[in-house]
């Protein structure tokens, strides 16, 4: 998982008893991520909520863009410890 830009779907199969791995382009993990954490904010009417202060806020498309990368960036630093 220490690799963000690694693919978030690589495909593998067996032939002949050799495992093969395929990279295929397509969403790298830290992508899927954000996708994931910009769904999650997003799907709120009343916007993101602060966790800590428990305050709602407006937030533009570019702040929530970034949050989210923000988010999926810490996911991925958690899952590579």
């Amino acid at each position: 998982m220490t690799n963000p830009y690694d693919p978030a779907f690589p495909a593998e199969w067996t032939e002949n008893g050799n495992t093969h791995m395929v990279f295929a382009q397509g969403m790298t993990k830290r992508e899927y991520f954000a996708a994931m954490a910009m769904q999650a904010i997003t799907s709120s009417s009343k916007g993101w909520k602060n966790k800590v202060t428990d305050i709602e806020v407006e937030m533009s498309p570019e702040k929530i863009a970034v949050l989210a990368i923000d988010l999926a960036d810490e996911l991925i630093a958690e899952l590579s410890k």
